[in-house]
C-alpha cells in the first residue's frame, strides 16, 4: 500500500548517495563526477511524481528532480567543456546536443548553445554555428550579445587563441600534429 513512499526512500537514498562526508563539509561541486546515483534517483523521483501524483512526496519529488535535472545537466556540460578543451569538436557539439534534447528546461542550455557554436564555429560547419547563434539570440539576447557574434568570446576560447597562434607561427601542419 505505500509503494509511493518505497520509491521516494529509493530516491532518497541514491541522492544522498552521490555525496560522501568530506565532499558535504568542502562543498564539492558534484556536476563534475560521473552521476549514476543522480540518474537512479532521478528515475526513482520520477515514478513518485507521475505514478502517484496525490502522494503527499509528490511535490517534494518533484522540487527534487528540478535540483536533479540542472545537476545532470551541469555535468554533461562540464564534460562539453573539456571536449571543447581538448579540441574533441564533434564529442563537444554532441554532449552540448544532449543537454539541449534531453535537458531543455535546465538551467545549463545556453551554456549548451555557446559550446556548439564554439564547436561548429572551429569545425566549419558555419551554418550549423549560425543556426544554433540563432537560437541563442532570439531566446536569450543578453547572453548573446556577451558572447559575440563570432560564436565564442570576442578574444575567443584558449584554444582557439593557442591554435590561430600556432596556425600563424608554424602553419596548419603543427595544428593538426597538436590535436593528436
Amino acid at each position: 500500500p505505500r509503494v509511493d513512499y518505497a520509491h521516494y526512500v529509493k530516491g532518497l537514498v541514491n541522492f544522498e548517495r552521490s555525496r560522501g562526508p568530506l565532499e558535504k563539509l568542502f562543498r564539492v561541486d558534484q556536476s563534475q563526477r560521473p552521476q549514476d546515483n543522480l540518474e537512479a534517483s532521478y528515475r526513482s523521483f520520477s515514478v513518485v511524481a507521475n505514478q502517484f501524483p496525490d502522494s503527499v512526496y509528490a511535490e517534494d519529488a518533484r522540487q527534487r528532480m528540478v535540483y536533479l535535472r540542472n545537476q545532470l545537466a551541469r555535468y554533461e556540460i562540464h564534460v562539453a567543456g573539456y571536449y571543447l578543451r581538448r579540441g574533441a569538436f564533434v564529442a563537444s557539439a554532441n554532449r552540448a546536443r544532449y543537454v539541449l534534447q534531453t535537458y531543455p528546461q535546465s538551467e545549463s542550455v545556453i551554456e549548451a548553445l555557446q559550446i556548439q557554436v564554439s564547436a561548429y564555429r572551429q569545425l566549419g560547419l558555419d551554418d550549423l554555428a549560425e543556426s544554433s547563434m540563432a537560437v541563442l539570440k532570439e531566446n536569450y539576447p543578453d547572453r548573446a550579445v556577451a558572447y559575440g557574434d563570432r560564436g565564442s568570446r570576442a578574444e575567443g576560447t584558449l584554444i582557439e587563441r593557442f591554435t590561430e597562434f600556432v596556425r600563424r607561427s608554424f602553419g596548419a601542419g603543427l595544428v593538426k600534429m597538436i590535436r593528436v
